[in-house]
């Protein structure tokens, strides 16, 4: 377990939010990344980190997904009438 005092000055390295402990891992509360903990000791690169299930560019509901209605490659084609 990460001590308070230790989690109180953690912040993500990417988004600069604010974290918690949660499921052995150290999560952002703004970006939702979660950071390993390896040995007591938490991992803090971004590129260790993984994003939550939803924001997955493979996921339908991420912008970089084609199958998201947010993404340019789902809007309509334009029609010239």
């Amino acid at each position: 377990m990460i001590s308070k005092e230790l989690l109180e000055i953690l912040a993500c390295p990417d988004c600069k939010g604010d974290v918690k402990e949660k499921d052995k891992k150290i999560l952002c509360l703004q970006c939702g990344r979660s950071y390993p903990i390896r040995d007591d000791i938490p991992v803090m690169l971004i590129e260790e980190s993984t994003l939550p299930t939803f924001l997955s560019p493979l996921s339908p509901l991420s912008p970089l997904s084609p199958l998201s209605p947010l993404s340019p490659l789902s809007a309509p084609l334009p029609t010239n009438v």
